[in-house]
């Protein structure tokens, strides 16, 4: 348990500090998500380029007012995963996204909840910071994610199978 509330205080201080979270934007115009953050990518392995980071994301609004977590992920491609959630147009990628798209919109057809996800991420994740702490055990990934999205009440975590 000490072990996954440090996760979350690392998430916590890095969002709290503009050196080791970046706005969703200022990512994607950086062009090169591994120069923003300090710490080295994965070792390279089987799964993993060495261009990579194995760990916990999260997205969250930071205000005067605090941090207001949006959504917590695990990825063995964390970059990737970023691309997915911020760039990617296909509800299978983009699936947060597309959730919160059905949420707002409820009696709209697949096609049309697909066709607003380019929008939805311009507005509603854009202005988002987004961090990440590195794990590389697996198991502790796992029970870190939602861990995390809970004790830091990720609004958009609903750990339903997609």
């Amino acid at each position: 348990m000490d072990q996954l509330d440090t996760i979350c205080e690392t998430l916590v201080n890095n969002l709290s500090t503009n050196n080791k979270s970046y706005t969703v934007e200022e990512i994607i115009k950086a062009k090169s998500f591994n120069k923003l953050w300090e710490h080295a990518p994965n070792t390279p392995d089987k799964k993993n380029s060495k261009n990579e980071f194995k760990g916990l994301y999260a997205f969250a609004l930071v205000d005067k007012s605090g941090i207001d977590f949006m959504y917590v992920g695990i990825s063995q491609r964390t970059r990737d995963r970023f691309s997915d959630h911020t760039k990617r147009k296909k509800r299978n990628y983009a699936s947060w996204a597309y959730s919160m798209i059905k949420s707002s919109f409820p009696d709209l057809s697949k096609k049309e909840w697909e066709e607003k996800i380019p929008t939805y991420q311009k507005e509603h994740i854009y202005p988002l910071r987004f961090t990440f702490c590195p794990i590389d055990d697996n198991m502790l990934l796992h029970l870190a994610e939602v861990y995390s999205a809970n004790k830091l009440k990720a609004k958009w975590n609903s750990f339903e199978t997609h």
